[in-house]
C-alpha cells in the first residue's frame, strides 16, 4: 500500500486580514482563492476553482497540517 504524503500550508502567509475568518485555499502555494465567516461562505466565494482546501485561519499564525 502507498503512503500518502502529509501536506504542509503556511498558514503564515496568509494576510493578516483573514485571521479568524474561514478561507478557501490552493494546497501547494497556500493562495487564499475565496473568504467568509463560515465555510459554505468560503467555498462560494473561491468560485469552483477545484482542489481547494476550507479551513478556519487561527488568530494566532502557525504552520498548520492538512
Amino acid at each position: 500500500m502507498r503512503k500518502k504524503a502529509i501536506k504542509v500550508a503556511d498558514m503564515t502567509k496568509i494576510p493578516d486580514k483573514y485571521k479568524g475568518q474561514w478561507v478557501a485555499i490552493t494546497l501547494g502555494e497556500t493562495n487564499v482563492v475565496g473568504s467568509g465567516y463560515t465555510p459554505l461562505e468560503a467555498k462560494a466565494a473561491s468560485k469552483g476553482i477545484p482542489n481547494v482546501v476550507v479551513t478556519k485561519v487561527p488568530e494566532k499564525a502557525m504552520p498548520y497540517l492538512f
